[in-house]
């Protein structure tokens, strides 16, 4: 809500990374987001809900998320680099 309690405009999530179909071994590999740009949203900037072997988050922007900036939530993250944010 703004100031004066309305609503502002904004998306759910800017970018979600789901879990696999077999979560418990399935992995996302080698997700590169460049250049995202998020200026307002109801919940997460980015949200890692998945195993990832090589996540890159570089030259972006968030702001203004209702919940977190970076969420990162799966099990198993290997190789997370996040630069110039």
């Amino acid at each position: 809500l703004d100031a004066d309690g309305k609503h502002v405009r904004a998306h759910q999530v800017s970018v979600w990374l789901a879990k696999l179909p077999d979560s418990e071994t399935g992995r996302n590999a080698n997700v590169r987001i460049d250049n995202l740009v998020s200026m307002n949203s109801r919940a997460d900037g980015l949200n890692v809900h998945s195993a990832v072997d090589g996540l890159t988050l570089e030259n972006g922007h968030i702001e203004n998320s209702g919940d977190d900036c970076i969420g990162v939530w799966g099990a198993g993250i290997d190789r997370m680099v996040v630069r110039n944010m």
